[in-house]
């Protein structure tokens, strides 16, 4: 039965079920320690169809750090980190130059890439 009862809704019989769906997206994800000249290399087994959509995150850690994408492909993805130390002056803090830091521990998530629709 199905309708209304006073001011309520009465669910109404179910459907009939729609068709199954698909594979769905594949989402990878990796964390990855940088060496001596700060790079580090994720490899996706089994490759990506095509290079996937890429996010990275660097732990805290003292001082500054930021990372980078420097190459990407369909099987892998290389990451480099840099680091610099927070100089007080003056009751200023200031950045020392950017060098690379090894033992930085970069997270990257891939994620299949998708058709864009015009």
């Amino acid at each position: 039965m199905s309708g209304t009862a006073g001011s309520l809704a009465i669910p109404g019989p179910p459907g009939t079920p729609g068709p199954p769906g698909g594979p769905g997206i594949r989402i990878e994800r990796a964390a990855v320690v940088t060496d001596s000249a700060g790079q580090a290399t994720v490899t996706w087994d089994p490759p990506f169809p095509a290079p996937p959509v890429l996010a990275l995150a660097v732990e805290a850690g003292g001082g500054f750090r930021s990372v980078r994408l420097t190459a990407s492909t369909a099987a892998s993805a290389t990451v480099r980190a840099d680091g610099a130390a927070v100089i007080e002056v003056l009751g200023l803090s200031v950045l020392a130059a950017a060098l690379p830091a090894a033992g930085v521990t970069v997270h990257v998530i891939a994620t299949e890439p998708q058709e864009v629709a015009p």
